[in-house]
């Protein structure tokens, strides 16, 4: 099963050579004159590149153990300065302890309990005291609540 291309005006889309009519397929991937018509042409694609973090600051709730963690940690090793949030202070300690030393990137910490609204205002405050920005945020944090929805009682306090 040959594979060669159909040309249109700004795309090479693939297509099997058996099926399309040979008035078509003008040039194999490999032809010299295959040139790509738009600006990522010139933009650069390499790994280093599409995941270089050194600009950002990156909030991570959740960020001191499974998921949030590792979420973190790719952050850190991109460069990135990450703050991590979570209830427990002695767990926030060894993540940020052990994301530190992976670098380039930089990791701090806030204790907060987002389980409730004044809990979010406050680590919004302990985040600003830290940073004037954030680029990203990573929203790990979870909580259960085994109950209709409209029984929590930030949903009682709305309505």
């Amino acid at each position: 099963m040959k594979v060669s291309a159909v040309r249109y005006t700004h795309c090479i889309t693939p297509v099997l050579a058996q099926n399309v009519p040979s008035s078509i397929v003008s040039h194999s991937f490999t032809s010299p004159k295959h040139t790509m018509a738009h600006a990522s042409a010139t933009a650069n694609l390499t790994v280093p590149s599409l995941f270089n973090f050194s600009s950002h600051v990156v909030l991570v709730t959740g960020g001191a153990s499974g998921l949030g963690e590792m979420a973190a940690q790719a952050f850190v090793q991109n460069g990135a300065k990450v703050i991590i949030a979570s209830r427990k202070q002695s767990e926030l300690e060894k993540t940020a302890k052990r994301l530190n030393g992976l670098g380039p990137g930089k990791c701090e910490y806030v204790v907060a309990d987002l389980s409730n609204k004044a809990g979010c205002e406050d680590l919004g405050r302990k985040v600003r005291e830290k940073t004037d920005r954030l680029t990203v945020l990573m929203n790990n944090s979870g909580a259960s609540w085994y109950a209709l929805v409209s029984f929590h009682p930030s949903y009682l306090a709305v309505y």
